[in-house]
């Protein structure tokens, strides 16, 4: 039985930067989708299945740490790593 890729959700405000990481991740069989801003990431998580959040610290419209209180707010469970 195959197993679905884990989904990451990545954010990172530096849209090149989000790219090669993507790419490092998505060489890793990892399924990742890039985000830039915390408003971004929010919508993404509304309608998609993410396994993980990856964040870094400082994005233009709040912090890392603001992001990861929405996330567990909208679910607990979701594995949140903040990078800075």
């Amino acid at each position: 039985m195959e197993r679905d890729a884990i989904e990451v959700l990545y954010v990172e405000s530096e849209s090149a930067l989000a790219e090669t990481v993507a790419a490092v991740l998505d060489r890793a069989g990892l399924s990742v989708t890039t985000a830039t801003s915390v408003a971004t990431g929010l919508e993404h998580l509304e309608g998609e299945r993410v396994d993980c959040v990856v964040s870094e610290y400082d994005l233009p419209d709040g912090d890392g740490i603001a992001f990861c209180e929405a996330v567990r707010a909208a679910d607990q469970s979701v594995p949140f790593v903040l990078s800075t």
